[in-house]
């Protein structure tokens, strides 16, 4: 009975080791592409490209604050047959009261069902505006300052995010500030160059 015991423990483990090995192949492989440029433009497009393939979501997103709390999607990759969210100025009240202090903190909110979530009718309407059903939000720091959030949507349904999913999103949100930091040190850089 104790061998069979720890045969089925060793069955059940193998898929998680699976899961987690994928999950380690993903955050590297992302984190390689996204250092592979000094653009901002490009570390996001390829971060949202990435992220979407890697945890199969319906539309990746970084959503990029101004000095307001309000904001703008800057890069986005979405599957055909959903609305593009791209270049969408969001007004959200309530932001700068409830999740800026949570999110300088590395806070990452999954949503498994916007409709359960205890949202606001005011937010549940800007996520239908994009046919979102579930939502996973991860915080870009920059310099020691909230930059946007790595947002994951779900549209065609709600969704149960994974654990691995939740901690992928969280590390490729730590590697985009990352490289957005050398970026923009590097755009100062050249600028002094420049004037000088």
């Amino acid at each position: 009975a104790t061998q069979v015991g720890f045969a089925l423990a060793q069955v059940t483990l193998l898929p998680q080791q699976q899961a987690a090995t994928k999950q380690a192949i993903a955050l590297n492989q992302i984190s390689s592409n996204i250092r592979k440029s000094l653009s901002p433009k490009d570390i996001l497009n390829t971060t949202v490209e990435d992220m979407q393939e890697a945890i199969q979501a319906d539309r990746v997103m970084v959503y990029e604050f101004d000095p307001q709390w309000q904001g703008t999607v800057i890069a986005e990759s979405v599957t055909v047959g959903f609305p593009e969210a791209l270049g969408a100025e969001i007004v959200d009240p309530c932001f700068a009261k409830g999740y800026i202090k949570p999110y300088l903190k590395g806070k990452v909110k999954p949503t498994n069902n916007i409709y359960e979530a205890g949202l606001t009718e005011c937010h549940i309407k800007q996520l239908e505006q994009f046919e979102v059903k579930a939502n996973l939000v991860a915080p870009i720091i920059t310099d020691k300052k909230l930059y946007g959030l790595l947002i994951a949507h779900q549209c065609s349904a709600p969704r149960n995010w994974e654990t691995l999913e939740i901690d992928l999103i969280k590390q490729v949100a730590i590697q985009v500030g990352y490289a957005l930091d050398q970026a923009f040190l590097l755009q100062q850089q050249q600028e002094a160059t420049q004037q000088a």
